[in-house]
This record gives C-alpha cells, sequence and structure tokens, in this order.
C-alpha cells in the first residue's frame, strides 16, 4: 500500500481457560477472549487508513488463527494525527 505512518503499537491481550486433554498429559489451554488495541499515528487521510483497516481485517495471519479457532477479537483503532501523543490504556480484568 505504500502507507506512511510515524508508529505503529499493537497490544493484544487474552483470556485462557485450562481444559482436560485427551491424553492424560497435563490441561490444555485455550483462549475464551481476545481483545486487540491498534494505535496507529498517521499522516494518511481517513480514506486510506479505512483502506488499511480493510485489509487488515481480512489479511492479518493473528486475527486470522483467533478466527479458525472460532473466537473473534473484539478489535479496537485508535487512529491520530503524526504528532498528537500516543493516549495510554490500562486494561485490568
Amino acid at each position: 500500500m505504500d502507507f506512511s505512518f510515524a508508529s505503529l503499537r499493537v497490544h493484544t491481550e487474552a483470556d485462557v481457560v485450562f481444559r482436560a486433554s485427551r491424553l492424560e498429559l497435563s490441561p490444555v489451554p485455550r483462549f475464551t477472549i481476545v481483545r486487540m488495541l491498534v494505535d496507529l499515528a498517521r499522516d494518511e487521510s481517513e480514506q486510506r487508513v479505512c483502506q488499511l483497516h480493510e485489509l487488515v481485517e481480512e489479511r492479518c495471519p493473528a486475527t486470522s488463527l483467533f478466527v479458525d479457532a472460532g473466537i473473534v477479537p473484539d478489535l479496537e483503532w485508535r487512529v491520530r494525527p503524526t504528532g498528537e501523543r500516543a493516549i495510554e490504556r490500562a486494561v485490568s480484568r
């Protein structure tokens, strides 16, 4: 896309439960909820940001792994102009 951006941060958080395995080994971890925050500082137009957003949702390998496992991530985008300070988010559960 030749997309111009100043910074990109992705924060991912997941809740995990442990289920018994079919074998008599230790329990198997399984994701139950996945939250993702994309923080993007850019100089591009809103239209270009929308194009990027669509492509990422379609092609992101991490998101695809979750969706294939039956989990649709809670995905939040924070897009701001270059030079504006990032909004810090404390995630607690």
